[in-house]
């Protein structure tokens, strides 16, 4: 019976050391999700508070539509000093150049707007999903925590039953350990112990 106590305690050892590394490794997971939670954060703040018109995609927009406006006012001034242009010409093709850039920027102002729904989009998704993960992670680590206690309730139970009294020559875990002292009946034999 010593060698069956013994097992019993041997597997009580196991089953709790690797109930401590799942929890270790679980609580490695969640500092990495709680990470990458504060790292998307600092993302969706950084991009969406850019501003728009200095992105490589507006920028590259205005320098075309600079280069257009350039050649509109060329050929407007060519046209003019040719066929000797008025000032009302000069005005028109200045009012066509302002409502082209007036277009130009309202459609940008379109894109931001589309731009800040689709990263939003992409951030509450993530976040839901770093969201999910942890508490997944915390879920399996308190299921691993109960798993622990109850294979550690059932090895006590094994042990101090029993087999404990016929491991130790008859003594319990309370007299060999001082914890505890048996009743005696008239007879001399233990019967209970109180812990």
């Amino acid at each position: 019976m010593l060698v069956s106590t013994a097992l019993t305690l041997a597997s009580l050892g196991a089953k709790l050391g690797s109930g401590i590394a799942n929890a270790v490794k679980m609580n490695d997971q969640m500092k990495s999700a709680r990470k990458e939670m504060a790292s998307l954060d600092d993302w969706y703040k950084a991009e969406s508070n850019e501003d728009y018109l200095n992105t490589d995609q507006a920028q590259n927009v205005l320098r075309k539509l600079r280069e257009m406006i350039k050649k509109n006012q060329e050929v407007t001034q060519n046209t003019a000093a040719v066929m000797g242009g008025t000032a009302e010409a000069q005005v028109a093709a200045n009012e066509s150049n302002n409502q082209a850039l007036a277009e130009a920027m309202s459609g940008l102002a379109a894109q931001d707007t589309v731009r800040k729904d689709s990263l939003r989009g992409d951030y509450l998704g993530q976040k839901r999903s770093l969201q999910e993960r942890l508490y997944q992670l915390k879920s399996a680590q308190m299921q691993s925590l109960v798993n622990a206690g109850q294979n550690a309730g059932d090895a006590i139970g094994t042990v101090a039953g029993g087999e404990a009294a016929d491991a130790f020559g008859g003594k319990t875990l309370g007299d060999l350990f001082g914890f505890g002292k048996g009743k005696k009946k008239s007879g001399g034999t233990q019967t209970s112990i109180s812990i």
